[in-house]
């Protein structure tokens, strides 16, 4: 889980992507009216949670990949 977020904050930069992640979190705290809704329903967070059982996910990951989430 915590290295698919490593991979995110590699290809964003760290401050970038902790941008992004508390936009969507914000975003999500409006729409959902629920902290931890906004949290799962997290694009970064949707790609880790998604993907943390599948040991060779890393592998075959492309980059970019939490962008499918956004709309999931």
């Amino acid at each position: 889980h915590e290295t698919i977020h490593f991979q995110q904050q590699l290809e964003l930069g760290f401050v970038v992507q902790w941008f992004l992640y508390a936009s969507f979190w914000l975003i999500g705290l409006v729409w959902y009216r629920s902290g931890s809704m906004a949290y799962y329903k997290n694009p970064f967070e949707l790609e880790a949670y998604g993907n943390d059982k599948d040991e060779d996910y890393l592998e075959i990951r492309p980059r970019y990949s939490w962008t499918y989430y956004i709309l999931y």
